[in-house]
Formats: structure tokens, C-alpha cells, sequence
């Protein structure tokens, strides 16, 4: 056999064992990125992804019709690690995007990190083996570090103090947010659970609460933290709302409320998440429709 076709199947064995290892990769945990208009602080955000120190995880950045040089810098990520899975489409709100990316996850469990927060490099890490450890649903971390320019501050649930959890009913309010917890694939799928696709201020609640309505385990841990990056003028911090936003917040609630009824869960499960779905719905008129509700 001469030397050229010695290097030709050489070749040949080196691109074969290349389409076995990715056709064999599944990820541990599947990361969606939602991102529109972010590009000051996308890079911290995917360095944080790229220094997990689990290894067998993907992550799915979706550029939801940025008009910056957001999709630019996903690009580069792409180039260097694999497992960086970006892609690009008109805007469409974050519920959409994050709900394509749920469709395009290989991972045992999904998780969110917004684009302009990032994350402690154990964090995909720990949450995964707790929640493996007690094949749990979800898999939740109570310390999100709040930050902004000039403040920050650290906020702790107070459920820290257990590894496992059969009371779900503070993922209504305390702990309502979609990005601070991982969920089992299977779990999501045989729930049918999405986001919610209204654009809307405060629709992680609607995730949250399906899960909460549905999960059979929950496992915490708080050896990691999120960095949540606060923006003091951005839409969640607005206190002051239209008629129109009261009226679309608690037409929502009122959904959630039916969900609760319908989801066949036995008295005392329902009655604790009906009471803290009904002591949401009275904070969220104190905070904002008081000056349009009586």
C-alpha cells in the first residue's frame, strides 16, 4: 500500500471516530440562552457557560432579533467550543425563544441563563448531581447574587436549609423565576410545560407555577450562586404600571388559579397553592393596581 493511501485512511479513521464521539454525545444538562440586544455584557455571561466545570453540557444560545453585535459574539464562542449550539431569528420575546430552545435540547436536564447574567463555574455541576442524587424534577439554589452598576446585594431563600423539598409552594412568588433552577427533560415533556409566549413582565410566574403544580421531587443545593444583573429602570423594577398591564397581570393569575383547580392534586396540595397563589394575586394589586383598584 503506498504512503498516499496509508495517509488517506488514516484520515479517513480519524473523521470516523470523530462522528462516533459526537453521535454518542448526551449532555448531562442542556443550557438555553435567550439574548437580544446584550452585547456589553453577553462575553462575561458565556465565559461563565464556557468554565463549567461540567463537562457533558450544551448550550443553546438563540439570538432573538438583536440589532447589536450580540449574534457576533455568539459566533466567535461557536468557533472556539463545540459546545456552543447558537442560532439566530426575528424577534420573537424570550417565551418563544426559550421554549425553541427547550425543543432543541439533548440534555437530561435544561436550565436558563439569561444573556446579561452569568453564573459561579460549579453551578450546572451541583445542581446536576443533587438533582440526580434524589431523581428529583427539579433541581433548585437558593443564593442569587443581585447586582447592578453601582449595588448589589445577596438574596437567600429561606428553604436553603433542606436538600429535599416536598413542599413546592414557594416556587409561587419567593421563588417564581426560570432561571435559578434545572428541570428534568422528561419531566417537562410529560407536563406539557412551556413558557409563557404573551409577552408580559412577570412570565417566568407562569412556568414556575405549572412546575410547582406538577413535580413529584425537588432537590436544593447551596454550594453555587447566580449573578442576576438588576437594571433599576428596567421593566420589572417599573412600579408604575397601565390598565392595561393590571388588567393582562391578573387575567394571568386568574389562569393560574384554574390551572390549580384543574391539575387533579389532592385537598391539602391544592388548598397550600391555591393560598399562596391568592396572597400573589392581593400583593400584585397592593404593588401596582392601587391606583386603579379599589
Amino acid at each position: 500500500m503506498t504512503r498516499k493511501w496509508c495517509v488517506y485512511f488514516f484520515l479517513l479513521f480519524i473523521c470516523s471516530l470523530l462522528v462516533i464521539e459526537n453521535s454518542n454525545f448526551s449532555p448531562k444538562v442542556s443550557v438555553v440562552v435567550p439574548v437580544y440586544n446584550t452585547e456589553k455584557y453577553l462575553s462575561q455571561c458565556l465565559d461563565s457557560l464556557k468554565k463549567q466545570t461540567l463537562h457533558e453540557i450544551e448550550f443553546i444560545v438563540i439570538d432573538d432579533g438583536s440589532t447589536d453585535n450580540s449574534y457576533q459574539i455568539m459566533q466567535e464562542y461557536a468557533k472556539q467550543d463545540k459546545r456552543f449550539k447558537i442560532f439566530q431569528q426575528i424577534n420573537q420575546g424570550v417565551g418563544k425563544t426559550r421554549n425553541r430552545g427547550m425543543e432543541l435540547a439533548k440534555g437530561e436536564y435544561i436550565g436558563f441563563v439569561d444573556s446579561d447574567d452569568y453564573v459561579s463555574p460549579n453551578y450546572f455541576e451541583k445542581l446536576y448531581n443533587v438533582s440526580v442524587k434524589y431523581d428529583a424534577d427539579v433541581g433548585i439554589m437558593p443564593n442569587v447574587m443581585k447586582f447592578s452598576e453601582n449595588h448589589i446585594e445577596s438574596s437567600i431563600y429561606p428553604y436553603f436549609r433542606f436538600t429535599f423539598i416536598e413542599d413546592f409552594s414557594f416556587l409561587i412568588g419567593d421563588a417564581g423565576q426560570q432561571w435559578d433552577k434545572i428541570y428534568k427533560k422528561s419531566f417537562l415533556d410529560k407536563h406539557n410545560i412551556q413558557s409563557l409566549e404573551d409577552r408580559i413582565w412577570f412570565e417566568d410566574e407562569w412556568f414556575s407555577t405549572l412546575v410547582a403544580l406538577y413535580a413529584k421531587r425537588v432537590a436544593m443545593t447551596d454550594e453555587t450562586i447566580y449573578f442576576y444583573r438588576y437594571n433599576p429602570n428596567g421593566i420589572s423594577a417599573r412600579q408604575e404600571r397601565s390598565l392595561e398591564e393590571i388588567f393582562r397581570g391578573l387575567a394571568l393569575y386568574d389562569r393560574l388559579l384554574d390551572a390549580i383547580e384543574n391539575a387533579g392534586l389532592d385537598g391539602m396540595r391544592k388548598n397550600e397553592l391555591r393560598r399562596r397563589m391568592e396572597e400573589k394575586i392581593e400583593w400584585f394589586k397592593k404593588t401596582y393596581g392601587k391606583d386603579y383598584l379599589v
